[in-house]
């Protein structure tokens, strides 16, 4: 989502893949205590940032399937 530019920050962003394996306790907290920040280019972006960390959690995971849709698509247009 990021690379989509819907998304600005998210919890943990500077940690890598392994980073996060070996942190896990910590980074785990980190993401459940921060929600990604939503771009203000999103439609949602006014009604999100009055939703509470959790609702913003369940906002982001229902964008997911959008996200790879438009992903996949960026890509096919790379192909051609």
């Amino acid at each position: 989502m990021r690379r989509l530019g819907w998304i600005t920050r998210y919890p943990c962003q500077n940690y890598s893949v392994v980073e996060m394996i070996q942190h896990f306790p910590e980074a785990r907290k980190k993401a459940l205590k921060n929600a990604p920040i939503l771009s203000a280019t999103q439609p949602t972006a006014a009604v999100y940032r009055r939703l509470t960390v959790r609702e913003k959690q369940v906002h982001i995971r229902q964008m997911l399937m959008g996200a790879l849709e438009a992903f996949g698509a960026r890509l096919a247009l790379k192909k051609n």
